[in-house]
């Protein structure tokens, strides 16, 4: 979502309505006699004018996912020596910036993280062993690991936190897992295109593009029904998408 879809989704319609609502205080103020009316009015309505833009950029912000908790963790995948690295994210210490605090075995192949809005909890995808692990953020501790179909490769998780898709690039698959409880759900198996692997979300709270690269096509996914709404052609065995 962008600033300009942030004011016709809606935010036009709070100004307009702090606007009246001020407009109406002045004709108020100014039929009861109230000396310097006219000033009172002005300042009524660009009080209401700022307040209402500032609504307006908080909004924006939360739709891109700025407004979340201060980041105090950078973790990386050890692909290929099957470890999840947990950093605390220091950047005023110019000196040691990340600071390795725990090291969690990941077997096998860890390949994509996904971290909540909320900074508690990663997700990795394990290539290798065809498996979904969740570590605590807050215990450096593993909360669960689950079996999931062939080869998981990216994770897009919904804004909302409660949905974690994963691609299946050994299958023509994308799963959709509940995660909104101590253990995670599998819900759906969303037929995409052989290869399914990397997700890009199209910025409007709702739609993401997962690439597949066997196929060579990308699928268009509603992640509010989990159902694909539109198939593009992606000649060249797209993997990686930005937009």
């Amino acid at each position: 979502m962008n600033l300009l879809d942030s004011i016709r989704n809606g935010t036009l319609a709070t100004v307009s309505g702090a606007v009246i609502a001020a407009t109406a205080a002045f004709i108020w103020f100014t039929n009861q006699g109230v000396e310097h009316a006219g000033w009172v009015g002005f300042l009524a309505i660009l009080a209401a004018v700022v307040a209402s833009f500032v609504a307006l950029i908080r909004r924006f912000r939360r739709s891109r996912g700025d407004e979340r908790q201060q980041m105090k963790w950078f973790v990386t995948a050890a692909n290929r020596l099957n470890h999840v690295d947990l950093y605390r994210w220091n950047p005023a210490h110019a000196v040691k910036p990340l600071e390795l605090v725990r090291r969690i075995e990941a077997p096998k192949t860890p390949s994509h993280l996904s971290i909540d809005s909320k900074s508690t909890v990663v997700y990795a995808s394990l290539q290798d062993s065809d498996e979904l692990l969740a570590i605590d953020l807050a215990t450096q501790a593993v909360r669960w690991k689950v079996p999931t179909g062939k080869m998981p490769a990216d994770l897009y998780l919904t804004p909302d936190d409660r949905l974690l898709l994963v691609g299946l690039t050994g299958d023509r698959f994308v799963e959709a897992y509940d995660v909104s409880s101590p253990q995670p759900k599998l819900v759906k198996r969303i037929a995409t295109g052989n290869g399914a692997h990397a997700f890009r979300s199209m910025g409007d709270g709702r739609h993401l593009f997962v690439s597949n690269r066997v196929a060579n096509t990308i699928s268009q996914i509603d992640h509010t029904t989990l159902t694909v709404v539109a198939e593009l052609p992606g000649p060249g065995g797209p993997d990686c998408m930005d937009l």
